[in-house]
C-alpha cells in the first residue's frame, strides 16, 4: 500500500469527472484513493444522496456520528481489525467531553 500526503493551507482541487470534490477554503480533508486514482473514502460526512462536493468535513472526530464515519473510513481504507477499530472509536469518543 502506498501513501502520498499533500498538505497546504490552500485547498487543492482534485478533479474527478470534472467535479471539484474538495471544495474551496474547506480546511484539511482526508482523502484516500486506489492505485488508479479512484476516490475510496474521504472525511466528509454526507446526508444520503449528497454528492462528493457536498457534506461537512469531520476534522478531528468527536461527535458520535463523526466517529462512526471515521471508523467506516478506516474500514474501507486500512487493514485494521475490529478490536483495533474499537480502541480507536473509544479514544475519539473521549474528544466529545
Amino acid at each position: 500500500m502506498k501513501f502520498a500526503i499533500k498538505r497546504s493551507r490552500e485547498t487543492r482541487v482534485y478533479m474527478n469527472s470534472g467535479k471539484n470534490i474538495m471544495g474551496k477554503n474547506k480546511g484539511f480533508r482526508s482523502l484516500v484513493f486506489d492505485a488508479s486514482g479512484v476516490l475510496l473514502a474521504d472525511s466528509k460526512l454526507r446526508k444520503p444522496g449528497e454528492g462528493p462536493e457536498e457534506g461537512m468535513n469531520i476534522g478531528c472526530p468527536a461527535q458520535e456520528q463523526e466517529v462512526d464515519h471515521f471508523i467506516e473510513f478506516l474500514k474501507k481504507t486500512s487493514p485494521l481489525k475490529e478490536d483495533q477499530l474499537e480502541i480507536i472509536k473509544k479514544r475519539f469518543r473521549e474528544n466529545k467531553q
